[in-house]
């Protein structure tokens, strides 16, 4: 299996679990659950990102610069919702409160539509 292959695994399973956790009843904890899944899922996409600009000869560093570098070399559509999830993740990662994670918690369902998109479209090779 190649990197690129494990990573599209990792995050057909990771999403699979967001998915899971959207469709419960928001508490508390279902609330904060669905936020560390959308970190693990973002962080999964844009490293699947990464690889495949790398396979076209693209190098990447930063989630921002590989979005960018991803949407110029047509690897995906144009959609600045990627850059609310990159605030938003890096929101929940850096500084977490409560009013954060409600914030993070209200973009989790178009967050998620992304990620399906992004897998539907990208080869798993």
């Amino acid at each position: 299996m190649t990197k690129d292959e494990a990573l599209h695994t990792q995050l057909e399973r990771a999403l699979a679990k967001l998915d899971e956790a959207l469709v419960m009843q928001k508490t508390e904890l279902v609330r904060d659950v669905s936020v560390k899944r959308f970190e693990l899922c973002f962080d999964l996409a844009w490293k699947l990102v990464k690889g495949q600009l790398g396979r076209r000869g693209v190098s990447c560093a930063s989630p921002r610069e590989c979005l960018r570098l991803a949407f110029l070399n047509n690897i995906m559509k144009r959609d600045d919702m990627w850059f609310v999830m990159l605030k938003n993740r890096n929101l929940a990662v850096h500084t977490y409160n409560e009013e954060i994670a409600e914030a993070v918690y209200a973009i989790l369902p178009n967050a998620a539509q992304r990620f399906h998109f992004l897998l539907d479209h990208l080869p798993k090779e």
